[in-house]
């Protein structure tokens, strides 16, 4: 069913779930659905919440693993746990009408700033392995904790202004009704979403295609040259020693981890992100099939944070011994 608001074409929103048809409660309303849905978004956020709350817990408790590369890596850990604990909200929704306007913006503002978060920190951890393949010399001598209070606050500084506070002050008017019910296309705007959701996901992940494209010529330049040295045994000019360093193992091996971990985000985030842009641009209706279609991509969306703990523990060793052992205890 699809109701008009203020008597404009594309504002459109999905019926509120208490709404019944003229033959009886639309499928959406069912008491199996809701169940099915809940299912699907508990199970997701379990795995979610668990698996990078153990990863961030093993980090802390092993020396070992606090490195220069994983710290980084466990900032990606830490914005995948908030968007965890955000399905919580999602969940009650489902059920709870939210006739709150606050509540209503709470709901997607929330995720907003989680996805948001996850969205630069993947594009830092780039520029990070970037800069680890170029300037090893630098990397290793660079003071990390400096790097990791910058790198916190450059996160979660812009997450939480455009967001989280910006849905609070710019969205459309919105009151609850029993046939109004608090869904995404008629809290945020067209414009917020194109602007603030869509357009910083998109520079970000060209900009992680453009970096690592360039990471993975340089690995292979130095691989050949390392390979031209042993064969003419010529050694590298000590005034180029920096850029010329042979690049280790465990930075080449790093480098693929977080290839992997990007490749997975960009196959679970890109529909959901063209889906809701297309939409946005376009001022396309939701249609109860879109909404369905949406719902679908955004839990394949959530997937991703599920993932990335399990690519953790088979990429690296010492994580992998180290949660082994918090869960077994041997």
């Amino acid at each position: 069913m699809m109701i008009p608001v203020n008597g404009t074409r594309n504002d459109f929103y999905f019926a509120d779930n208490n709404t019944e048809g003229e033959n009886g409660p639309y499928y959406y309303q069912t008491t199996l659905y809701k169940v099915l849905v809940v299912f699907a978004f508990a199970l997701v956020m379990v795995i979610i919440c668990f698996g990078n709350l153990l990863v961030i817990i093993t980090y802390a408790c092993v020396q070992k693993l606090q490195t220069r590369g994983n710290i980084f890596m466990i900032r990606l850990a830490v914005a995948d746990l908030v968007l965890g604990f955000q399905i919580i909200f999602q969940i009650v929704s489902i059920f709870i009408p939210l006739k709150s306007l606050t509540l209503c913006i709470l709901r997607y503002s929330l995720l907003s700033v989680s996805s948001f978060a996850c969205n630069l920190t993947l594009l830092v951890l780039t520029v990070e392995r970037y800069f680890a393949v170029f300037h090893p010399l630098k990397y290793h001598t660079c003071d990390i904790k400096k790097w990791f209070y910058g790198i916190t606050a450059l996160i979660w500084t812009p997450a939480f202004i455009f967001g989280f506070l910006i849905p609070f002050v710019w969205h459309k008017d919105w009151t609850y009704e029993k046939s109004h019910g608090c869904e995404f296309s008629v809290i945020l705007k067209e414009d917020f979403i194109t602007w603030f959701i869509s357009l910083p996901f998109i520079l970000s992940t060209v900009s992680i295609l453009v970096l690592y494209t360039k990471i993975i010529k340089e690995i292979r330049k130095q691989k050949n040259r390392i390979g031209s040295r042993n064969a003419n045994r010529i050694l590298t000019p000590q005034n180029a020693i920096d850029r010329h360093t042979p690049i280790s193992s465990q930075i080449i091996k790093l480098c693929k981890t977080v290839a992997l971990i990007e490749f997975c985000y960009l196959v679970c985030w890109v529909p959901f992100m063209l889906f809701i842009a297309i939409h946005a641009l376009m001022r396309l209706e939701y249609s109860v099939i879109a909404i369905n279609v949406r719902f679908c991509l955004g839990i394949l969306l959530a997937v991703n944070s599920a993932l990335n703990p399990f690519i953790y523990a088979v990429r690296t060793p010492d994580f992998r011994k180290a949660i082994r052992k918090a869960v077994t205890g041997h």
